[in-house]
């Protein structure tokens, strides 16, 4: 079912909703297991691994003009190799003092080299957006975001904070792409989230 997002206005809150749109690529579902074992191998308990790993392409805290939710199939493949291992946090790139992985969320990043498929499906959202919607905000691009974090930083969030993860994540991201080669994602869709404003 195709849903018009700009039919969201009638609700009967109006302003009063906070409007968020996601657009996300899914992991298959083969790779989430793969991901899942191989996490519980490097003895992390699995209440911390997140059940639904998706990277999201484009996010946006308004409500967008003539886009429409949706979910599609895809065949989406990025290989590991061009992935790495990184603290969901400012500076979390690289190992920086006074960060310990374990307290923090954990994902994997996407190099540049693997960034193709994610640039087509979010340039699919870039078009959508208007100055009425970006107000005094510069638009997104293929590498920064109007909205959220300034700077686009594909990844997949796969572990929640207190994980006990390793301090070196460098060591586990290499045996993650020395277990797994390849990602594969087999849905797109758009999504949006409603909530009150507080």
């Amino acid at each position: 079912m195709i849903i018009g997002l700009e039919n969201l206005r009638n609700h009967p809150l109006g302003k009063n909703i906070k409007f968020e749109v996601y657009a996300l690529l899914i992991l298959s579902k083969t790779d989430n297991f793969k991901i899942r074992d191989f996490l519980k191998e490097q003895l992390i308990e699995e209440r911390f691994i997140e059940n639904y790993m998706h990277l999201t392409v484009y996010y946006a805290r308004r409500l967008i003009k003539n886009l429409t939710v949706m979910e599609e199939n895809c065949n989406g493949i990025i290989p590991t190799k061009d992935t790495r291992f990184m603290v969901l946090t400012p500076g979390g790139e690289k190992p920086t003092p006074g960060i310990l992985p374990s307290n923090h969320k954990i994902g994997i990043r996407i190099k540049k080299q693997s960034r193709k498929l994610i640039d087509n499906y979010r340039a699919r959202l870039l078009k959508f957006e208007t100055n009425i919607i970006l107000g005094a905000r510069k638009p997104s691009s293929s590498r920064q975001n109007a909205f959220g974090a300034r700077k686009f930083q594909p990844h997949i969030t796969l572990l929640k904070a207190g994980n006990g993860i390793m301090p070196d994540l460098k060591i586990i991201g290499e045996r993650f792409r020395e277990t797994i080669e390849y990602l594969h994602f087999d849905r797109f869709k758009i999504e949006t989230i409603q909530s009150l404003r507080k």
